[in-house]
């Protein structure tokens, strides 16, 4: 059992998920690899591949068995990547912060970009952010 989850988990998936955080697939367009994975990673643990996926994924804390989803994984790595960009660690950075200074133009706000109210402004946000918008309400 092992072997098959150490196969899976550093191997198969991050093959997977890798190219996805450069992308603006909103978490539904992820959900066929998502249940793909979830399907592996329950096989590998000896679970039946249509146990629940909101225990497979859920927090030990509230009785889940706390396997990170895909989807959770690429909405990491994605905040991984802004946080690496933003932090001026890359080329990124100035059209990252120019790109967010426009966003606060046509917001037409002076508040800190990342200070604005996601439920004020949720209709300026895009489909595609979705696992953004869901961190930050």
């Amino acid at each position: 059992m092992k072997d098959k989850w150490v196969g899976i988990t550093p191997v198969i998936e991050p093959a997977l998920i890798y190219p996805l955080v450069k992308t603006l697939l909103s978490p539904s367009m992820i959900q066929p690899i998502t249940s793909i994975t979830s399907q592996m990673k329950c096989l590998v643990l000896g679970l039946n591949r249509h146990f629940p996926r909101a225990i497979l994924h859920g927090p030990l804390q509230l009785g889940g068995i706390g396997v990170p989803s895909t989807t959770q994984k690429n909405t990491k790595d994605r905040l991984n990547y802004f946080l690496y960009n933003i932090r001026g660690k890359s080329s990124n950075k100035s059209k990252m912060e120019i790109s967010m200074i426009f966003t606060q133009i046509e917001v037409g706000t002076l508040q800190q970009f990342f200070e604005l109210q996601t439920c004020q402004f949720s209709h300026l946000v895009t489909t595609s952010l979705d696992s953004f918008t869901i961190i930050y309400q």
